[in-house]
């Protein structure tokens, strides 16, 4: 009788700490910048809605930060633009402009960067420069 209660109290506990486990993993959020493809970029550019490329590499602190604060602001925006990343150490491969400086946000527009932040910002900064970037594109 000792080893049932035992073994009992033992699938209570374990099913206890997986429940607790997995809301955990449900609440995570994914703040991830989708990387464009040059497909992507012909499609954006025909739609006329505007454009936000962050321009960092995978091995960069700052842009990887400057990336997840973007991220945890891009999905106010989906309705009114596009946002996407693109791959420092690929850049030259990509057809769209590119920025000569890492950790930059770009605002793209008939094929040129007419506007750009950079340097790590918070999520506040980084809302508000697409926020009146998408305010001018109207």
């Amino acid at each position: 009788m000792g080893i049932l209660k035992f073994s009992s109290l033992l699938l209570v506990l374990l099913i206890s700490i997986s429940s607790y486990s997995m809301s955990k993993v449900l609440k995570k959020v994914d703040y991830t910048v989708p990387v464009i493809t040059n497909e992507k970029y012909d499609e954006i550019l025909k739609t006329g809605k505007p454009l936000f490329l962050s321009f960092n590499a995978k091995w960069c602190p700052s842009c990887q930060r400057q990336n997840k604060a973007l991220g945890s602001v891009m999905s106010e925006f989906n309705s009114e633009a596009f946002i996407y990343t693109v791959d420092w150490d690929k850049k030259d491969e990509f057809k769209g402009p590119k920025s000569s400086e890492r950790t930059t946000i770009a605002f793209i527009k008939d094929n040129k960067i007419v506007a750009r932040i950079v340097g790590e910002m918070d999520s506040q900064k980084i809302a508000s420069f697409i926020r009146s970037k998408i305010d001018m594109a109207k």
